[in-house]
This record gives structure tokens, sequence and C-alpha cells, in this order.
């Protein structure tokens, strides 16, 4: 059952209680009832038809008072007097800035490669250091939040991805296999994503599609985001995707709890199409205002992300190398987003225009 904005404010709350999957009154908590209710990990065992599955994942609830409805739209562009510093600004425009400080990256040629790549995830912090850079890994951070904070003043940052980059080298094939020749630059460098949050709560942008459906409108609503190529404290080239609040629109609200949010997701789990629960938190997803597509609302939803498909009976292949070494593991990954006010998944068959257009919101009010 679809619930659009146009959808008047009493009858949503009476189609809300009635849905197949959505709650009683009862049901709905606060935020902080969710915390205390909510167990630190989902542990169980499922035996579906195909396969044996194993649920073990710490389940991540933000740490606020409030679970506020806020609107936000594209960030301003960075005032020109900010920029002095860099070497080159290559763009600055209303929600994007690239800009590159001391000396830019080396240019990687058909001959050459990076020899080290590991990556960290969710803010784990690296146990390594790039080769030959001395630069801690604390401090590289501190690098990124400071010219942050210089830039766009007080935003919500969190560490999404580490990637650890060795020195490039040149080097040959001989007999099908690569040989190493001579380091081509200096040092190896940090590559870190951070994500933009809001109010204390992490922000997904739930648009992944378990069936490819072409929605090209779906690209705004992309995670707000900030990227360093970070070699030392005075050469990094940065990237920066991000969004400010425009206003609060309601300042708490109901939220379906964990348990309601289970049921749904074990579904897919028992249908044999989502084989792993790999992240799971009930946070922020975007949805447009009916009105203004520059406009997002962010409501609350449980967040699931696992290997995933359509199929089944259908097994995960790894790719390998021809000495048998792997490639890639071959699973493939999607997200699963149980919306907690409407009570339901996502459907990511639906391609209609008012698919994820904002809906109306259960208040307080409404279920007291």
């Amino acid at each position: 059952m679809k619930i659009t904005a146009r959808t008047a404010a009493v009858a949503l709350s009476l189609c809300l209680l009635s849905m197949s999957g959505a709650g009683a009154q009862s049901d709905y908590q606060s935020v902080t009832e969710i915390r205390q209710s909510t167990p630190e990990r989902w542990q169980e065992t499922y035996e579906t038809q195909w396969r044996t599955i194993t649920v073990d994942a710490p389940i991540e609830v933000p740490d606020v008072e409030r679970f506020p409805v806020i609107r936000i739209v594209t960030r301003d562009a960075v005032d020109e007097s900010l920029l002095t510093g860099y070497k080159q600004v290559t763009g600055n425009r209303n929600g994007n800035l690239d800009a590159i400080m001391g000396t830019p990256s080396h240019t990687i040629l058909n001959n050459e490669k990076i020899r080290q790549n590991v990556s960290f995830y969710n803010g784990e912090i690296p146990d390594v250091q790039p080769e030959n850079n001395s630069l801690p890994y604390t401090e590289a951070l501190g690098i990124i939040t400071d010219a942050c904070a210089r830039l766009f003043g007080n935003i919500e940052l969190s560490v999404e991805q580490t990637s650890i980059l060795g020195r490039v080298y040149r080097f040959k094939v001989v007999n099908g296999q690569r040989e190493w020749l001579d380091p081509v630059t200096e040092k190896g460098y940090y590559f870190i994503i951070l994500n933009q949050g809001f109010r204390g709560i992490d922000y997904e942008a739930s648009t992944e599609c378990y069936d490819v459906l072409g929605l090209s409108n779906e690209s705004y609503m992309s995670e707000p985001y900030v990227c360093f190529s970070l070699y030392d404290a005075d050469g990094y080239l940065a990237h920066f995707t991000l969004r400010q609040e425009l206003d609060e629109v309601y300042a708490d609200v109901p939220i379906l709890p964990f348990a309601d949010a289970k049921a749904a997701i074990e579904e897919e789990i028992l249908a044999g199409r989502l084989r792993s629960v790999d992240e799971i938190k009930l946070c922020y997803a975007p949805y447009y205002d009916p009105a203004d597509s520059s406009i997002l609302w962010l409501l609350p939803v449980w967040y699931v992300r696992g290997a995933y498909t359509r199929n089944p009976s259908r097994e995960f292949t790894p790719w390998l190398n021809s000495d048998g070494s792997v490639i890639d593991s071959g699973v493939e990954t999607a997200e699963v987003v149980y919306q907690a006010q409407l009570g339901a998944l996502m459907d990511y068959n639906d391609s209609s225009r008012s698919r994820r257009k904002a809906p109306a919101i259960l208040t307080w009010d409404d279920i007291h």
C-alpha cells in the first residue's frame, strides 16, 4: 500500500495501523525506548529450503534523545576567501567542492601500479600505515576534520572507509607473471571517506534496487560525503559533496521498534534472498518533498545491508586468478530497508514517480 504526501493525516493514521506488518499503537516507541529495548546484537540461525543462514551482527541505535523529522537541501558554495590556501580549486558550486593542497598526485601509467591496498570500514582504525609514510592515522583524520570545519563550520562526519595505499611501482610482465621494478613515487597515502550525518543520526540513501529500474531521479538522494587522498599535512586532494539542514518539521516522531523490522526482514531471509546481515541500524533515509524535488525529507528507517540475490537457489561463486587466488568473493550485496513509521519494507520493484515522495508523518498526537 503506497501512502503519499497527498494522503490526509487522519486517513494515514488509520491506514498505518491496519497495514500488514505495521504495529498497533502501543508498538510505537521513542528513540530512547528503542535504545533500551533493542538487543546489542541480532543473533539467530535460520533454516531455509536452500541453506542455513546465521545472523550475528551488532545493532546500531543512535545515542540521541529525540528523532526529529528534518528537511535538507544542497549546501551553499564555499566562500572564495576560504579557498586562498589551496593550490588549485577545480570546482566550487552548490553542494560540491574539489580542491588540491600542495603537489598533485602522480598519474598512474599503464605499466605502473600501487602495490599496497588494504581497506578498513565503519570507523575501524587501521593497524598499518601507508608505505614509507610516517603520518599517523589520527593526525591524518585531524587534518581532514580541521579542513572541513574551516570550510563548512560545524558538520557531522563519521568515517565510512579508510584505505591504506602504497607507493606506485613500475612493473613488467614476464611469462604471464608481473615483476615489480623501481618505485616512481616517494610514499603511499591515505584515502579516507567520511559520511555526513544529521542531528547525531546516520544518513543512508537507501536507493539501491534489487531490480535495475533506472530511476535516475533518485541520484540526488545519494549520501553526502567527504573524501581525501592525503599524503601529508600539506598535500592532499579533497572532494566534498555535502548538504545542509533547511528546517525541522517535527521535533520528535514515534518509531516502530527493532522487533517489527526484524519480522519483516526475516521474510527476506526465509525466502532465500537475504543471505547475510552485515550491518543493521536505525537511521535516516531521504524522501523527496512532494512540491520541490530539491528538498529532501529525512525519516526513520531500520537499515540492513547484506548478501542478497533474487534467485534463492543461486550460490555466490568467487572470481579466481589463473593461479587460483581470489580476485573477488563474488558475493553481491544490497539493502533491505524497513520504513519505521509506515511499518513496511521499501518496495524496490515500485517504479512509480511517487515511489520516494515524502509520506504524511505519524505524530505522537496521532497515536495517543
